[in-house]
């Protein structure tokens, strides 16, 4: 009777897949948790009006400054006047600051928007950073479906699905030998 060698499974998770999964997940974590911590709000990018600073998809993460700390220059988040409650804000480029309104525009836009945003409150949502890229999958089919394919890109980063391995010694390993190691023919 003859005995062929069991190849060993492969672990699951390797070194290698580990340090994939862990930079995945941690900078999923960072870009969800950290904000919060540091007083921040998210807010999606949905249209091109500001190409060149920030594109379509990208994250904007703004904080909350006084009126008085408001400058020409910087970024405004906030909804058109008129616009629904449940509307997404855009982020715009202060043009023209007065007493108590803001004249915004978009940098990729020719003219000023056609509105006046009022800064009647005691603070304003100014733009800190935005994050490109990160939020295109949140712009089409619902969220629902982008965690979906964010959990399989993480799934698929850390390489768990198994694939069945090749044998990689050749064809001399696959000869029949003698339990005393020696080759048949």
């Amino acid at each position: 009777m003859e005995l062929a060698p069991v190849p060993r499974p492969r672990p699951l998770l390797t070194t290698g897949r580990l340090v994939v999964l862990g930079a995945t997940l941690g900078t999923l974590v960072v870009l969800a948790l950290l904000p919060t911590v540091l007083g921040l709000q998210r807010h999606l990018v949905a249209d091109d009006s500001m190409a060149g600073a920030f594109g379509r998809g990208s994250v904007l993460l703004a904080r909350e400054v006084p009126v008085s700390a408001l400058e020409v220059g910087d970024v405004l988040v906030t909804r058109p006047p008129g616009a629904a409650a449940d509307s997404r804000p855009i982020g715009h480029r202060i043009v023209e600051l007065g007493l108590d309104s803001a004249r915004t525009r978009g940098d990729a836009n020719v003219g000023a928007d056609p509105w006046v945003v009022p800064l009647d409150g005691a603070t304003a949502s100014r733009m800190v950073l935005a994050v490109p890229y990160v939020g295109h999958p949140f712009l089409s089919a619902g969220h629902l479906l982008a965690w979906g394919a964010a959990g399989g890109l993480v799934l698929s980063a850390a390489g768990l699905s198994r694939r069945p391995r090749r044998d990689r010694r050749g064809p001399a390993a696959l000869r029949r030998t003698t339990p005393a190691g020696r080759a048949r023919a």
